[in-house]
């Protein structure tokens, strides 16, 4: 019972602080619109869908790090190389950071945790995000127009 209790607490902390990301992602992605996506040639659309992308792919490995790591410290790391002898031996790099020095420093000699983020499974999308093209296709249009049953003025 006290470890369920536990369990739900973890979870409702991660996802306050994961709702609370993701409004602040969208609210930067707002203000920083100079104008309407409307009046935004498609070169400025492109650039915004670009930057959007890189802001969300950096929202969904910080969402992965928020729920794999359970509300614990977490270190960065690459795996540089896996000797299997007698165990598995893993030599890992991470960024030189004074956290990162103290968090490792402290677990000398302790058990650790490895957990893989993944976040590498939550990057697709449904579609790609299109600009709208300066120059429309005519065709398109006339298609488009013909299938609305739009009559032409006489």
């Amino acid at each position: 019972m006290i470890h369920e209790t536990a369990e739900k607490d973890i979870v409702n902390i991660a996802a306050k602080t994961l709702t609370g990301d993701i409004r602040d992602f969208l609210l930067d992605r707002l203000k920083n619109f100079q104008k309407p996506w409307v009046s935004m040639g498609e070169a400025e659309q492109r650039e915004s869908i670009n930057q959007t992308k890189e802001a969300a792919e950096h929202l969904v490995k910080k969402a992965c790090r928020i729920i794999s790591s359970e509300g614990r410290k977490v270190i960065e790391a690459t795996v540089e190389q896996v000797i299997v002898k007698d165990g598995i031996k893993a030599t890992m790099k991470c960024t030189n950071t004074f956290d990162a020095l103290h968090e490792l420093g402290g677990a000398t000699g302790q058990i650790v945790l490895i957990v893989t983020s993944g976040a590498q499974d939550f990057v697709g999308e449904q579609a790609p995000a299109l600009p709208i093209p300066d120059q429309a296709d005519l065709l398109d249009s006339a298609q488009a127009l013909k299938e609305d049953n739009v009559t032409p003025l006489k």
